[in-house]
């Protein structure tokens, strides 16, 4: 069965397009926006107060 959303597993839609619209890859575009999303969103759980947001039971 079909999504309908057409790209659910990205979480930044905006920098994806930037980087297709530039040249790169549908792979490359998604495995670059995503890890963008990804550390923007550790940066600001370690501005929360938590120092290792990745790590657990330290």
């Amino acid at each position: 069965m079909a999504r309908k959303d057409s790209q659910p597993q990205l979480k930044d839609q905006d920098m994806y397009e930037e980087l297709r619209k530039k040249g790169d890859s549908k792979e490359k575009a998604a495995r670059i926006s995503n890890a963008a999303a990804n550390r923007g969103r550790r940066m600001s759980e370690r501005r929360a107060g938590n120092p290792h947001p990745t790590r657990t039971g330290r």
